[in-house]
């Protein structure tokens, strides 16, 4: 079934494009050399659409395969030729398409907008749009066509330059949705424009489950912006589902020097409460860095005993010092009490640099600092590599890794890959000579 994917795209390309548009590049990796545990392993292989290519309402489709993983589709968009229904214009698409959110610009919260890849039809009416689509839930088993598991209908409507509205409505057809997924949601966004700087934006939702009961989710949110600042404030509340899982987020944001963010989240499951406190404070202006203190409390529901406390502090960097050289590193500190199996000290660093013009070489670590009562200091997962560019388009990749941490696979590997880039032209070129 793997090859199912690869076959209906190029099948597809094939027939629908003239051969002299196959500007798309390609990417042929062998695996050539896999040690793990000292024993060899099967080699592998992957074939990747580098890029994607327009020819007017055409979009040619970029995706991956693996002969390990199967075929990712990573981009499709069809334009379909536009239909003419009662005074209507509709415009038919294959391709992939987002589930209008309009809360998801509130960043404190990392809402994201599912999308759907499949088949939709839209149509327009002054400032309003309406879309229809039949599909699947995108993701990365997604394959470019497969049984449709998501009918969605969307909506844009615009009463004002300064309020909108987004009425939504995502139903799973048959048995393909996901165990402790909604079975049906009803929802609308608004957003209303209060002044030249500042915005509401709010979004209101029922998902009915799959025991047939109706959970509520709410978020709103103010995002303020002026010409040096911004301020954010939103809040998210999502009820029971059927795992028994109630949220609250509570996040407060400042831009000024850098980005301090306030955070504070509240998970039920299964009548255990876990309450998670984050300060969080980010800055680009000097490469990109980021300092987290995050302290998480269980109480223990059974005595009077004050439960599970955890506090950690997080410094996370990544930047270039020079043309030639990138870093980038996470620690972890544990500020409270040790539990079984936590660490201390946590630190990873990952470097690359380039060695002329076709040598870079990468490395990785991870150390790991464990208190007294746990044990002496060890280091974890250890890697390094090297990318030797052969030619302009092909580059020879070695790689060495060693994690003591990951008993259920070997502890050392050693990979060779060679990767070829080619014109889909080329390709198509060579094969048509090779038939005739």
């Amino acid at each position: 079934m793997r090859w199912v994917g690869v076959i209906t795209v190029v099948c597809c390309l094939t027939v629908l494009v003239p051969q002299q548009a196959f500007a798309q590049d390609f990417r042929i990796t062998v695996n050539f050399l896999r040690m793990g545990g000292g024993k060899p392993q099967a080699p592998g292989f992957s074939f990747e659409m580098v890029d994607t290519v327009s020819l007017g309402a055409l979009t040619l489709p970029t995706f991956k395969f693996n002969s390990d993983s199967g075929t990712k589709v990573t981009s499709s968009t069809i334009a379909l030729p536009v239909l003419s229904l009662a005074g209507l214009s509709l415009s038919p698409q294959y391709g992939e398409h987002k589930l209008g959110l309009l809360a998801s610009p509130l960043s404190g919260l990392k809402l994201k907008s599912q999308k759907v890849r499949g088949f939709s039809v839209s149509t327009t009416h002054g400032s309003n749009a309406f879309t229809l689509m039949l599909g699947q839930v995108s993701g990365s088993k997604t394959g470019f066509v497969g049984v449709p598991s998501v009918l969605a209908f969307t909506g844009t409507l615009q009463p004002s330059s300064r309020l909108t509205f987004a009425p939504r409505v995502v139903t799973h057809l048959g048995s393909q949705s996901r165990p402790g997924s909604a079975d049906t949601t009803v929802g609308a966004g608004v957003s209303a424009v209060l002044s030249s700087h500042v915005k509401l934006i709010g979004d209101i939702a029922e998902a009915r489950t799959e025991r047939g009961r109706w959970a509520p989710s709410v978020v709103v949110g103010s995002v303020g912006k002026w010409s040096r600042w911004s301020v954010e404030a939103s809040l998210r509340r999502t009820d029971q589902d059927d795992a028994g899982r109630m949220t609250k987020a509570l996040t407060f944001k400042i831009d000024r020097v850098g980005t301090l963010e306030l955070t504070r989240t509240q998970v039920t499951r299964r009548s255990r409460l876990t309450d998670k406190l984050s300060l969080e404070w980010r800055q680009t202006r000097f490469g990109k860095s980021v300092v987290r203190l995050t302290e998480e409390r269980e109480p223990d529901a059974l005595s009077d005993r004050e439960g599970r406390l955890v506090r950690q502090l997080q410094v996370e960097f990544k930047g270039s010092p020079g043309e030639r050289v990138s870093l980038s590193g996470r620690t972890s500190m544990l500020l409270s009490e040790l539990a079984p199996g936590q660490s201390r000290v946590r630190s990873r660093l990952k470097g690359r640099v380039a060695v002329g013009g076709r040598l870079k070489l990468t490395g990785e670590a991870e150390y790991d600092l464990f208190g007294i009562r746990a044990g002496a200091a060890a280091i974890g997962k250890v890697g390094v590599g090297g990318d030797v560019a052969l030619s302009d388009r092909t580059t020879l990749h070695l790689v060495y890794s060693r994690d003591p941490h990951t008993p259920a696979s070997p502890s050392q590997r050693f990979e060779a890959r060679i990767s070829q880039t080619a014109s889909f032209h080329t390709l198509i070129n060579g094969l048509l000579k090779s038939f005739m």
